[in-house]
């Protein structure tokens, strides 16, 4: 009997042999690049979320960049959560639009360390002190050994246990 297993199939040399000159058949572009193609379209798939997160992450960090070298340039040098200890920080645009981006970003779910941290930078300068913290402690989570997180934190609940010693002043 002839075939695999005695069944009648072709046995696999038969199948790799008509695989091979079927792909020696084709125009040499499409043999030499096939398997380049298709690697890269593997990597853009497994790569499609990631990609997309820390093109967020850019974005909205530029704007963060760009309200605070507008609004506070003289304390570029501070941590975010210093910043309003030092002055009143307006509303801005930006800041909503970056806290957008930040959560499209969390739904991805790539670098979530990141993304909090982001986040809880945009929360402070916005004025939303329990927020941050969250942020900054999702970050402590994800990225224990990097002290940004607790600094951070440090500052966020400094804030808002001064914005409650101004509230019960009054």
């Amino acid at each position: 009997m002839r075939g695999y297993l005695g069944l009648g199939y072709p046995s696999r040399p038969d199948i790799i042999a008509v695989n091979m000159k079927q792909l020696q058949s084709l125009p040499k572009p499409i043999r030499t690049y096939a398997p380049l193609a298709l690697l890269v379209l593997v990597l853009l798939l497994v790569a499609w979320r990631p990609m997309t997160a820390l093109n967020l992450h850019a974005r909205a960090g530029a704007m963060i960049d760009a309200y605070r070298q507008d609004v506070v340039p003289e304390y570029s040098q501070y941590l975010y959560c210093q910043v309003p200890l030092l002055t009143e920080l307006p509303q801005d645009s930006r800041l909503d639009q970056a806290a957008a981006l930040l959560d499209r970003a969390a739904g991805i779910r790539a670098f979530k360390g990141q993304t909090q941290l982001l986040l809880g930078r945009v929360q402070c300068l916005s004025g939303d002190y329990d927020g941050a913290i969250k942020g900054f402690e999702a970050f402590q989570e994800a990225r224990p050994r990097s002290p940004i997180g607790r600094m951070e934190t440090g500052f966020a609940h400094l804030n808002l246990a001064m914005m409650n010693e101004d509230t019960e002043s009054n």
